[in-house]
């Protein structure tokens, strides 16, 4: 099971905002999960279905942070919990 997954799943229940207020989630997890949720939306569309690197770029520019950062999020996201 993937990071975004667990994280997901844990919005469905209604537990995700609970744990971060609890500081069981970090605010590094919660970035990370609206970042890579809106690179996802992205993807989806036509205009960047096969442009990654511009969906990229386009949510680094929404969102305020680096091109780096957009990646790194992508790639702690798809990562699979231990």
């Amino acid at each position: 099971m993937r990071v975004i997954d667990i994280l997901n799943k844990l919005e469905e229940g209604g537990h995700l905002t609970s744990l971060y207020q609890a500081g069981v989630i970090n605010l590094k997890a919660f970035s990370q999960r609206d970042i890579y949720l809106r690179w996802q939306t992205l993807k989806a569309s036509l205009r960047f279905s096969q442009d990654n690197a511009g969906a990229v770029r386009k949510v680094a520019e929404e969102m305020e942070v680096s091109v780096p950062s957009v990646y790194r999020a992508i790639a702690g996201m798809e990562k699979a919990a231990a």
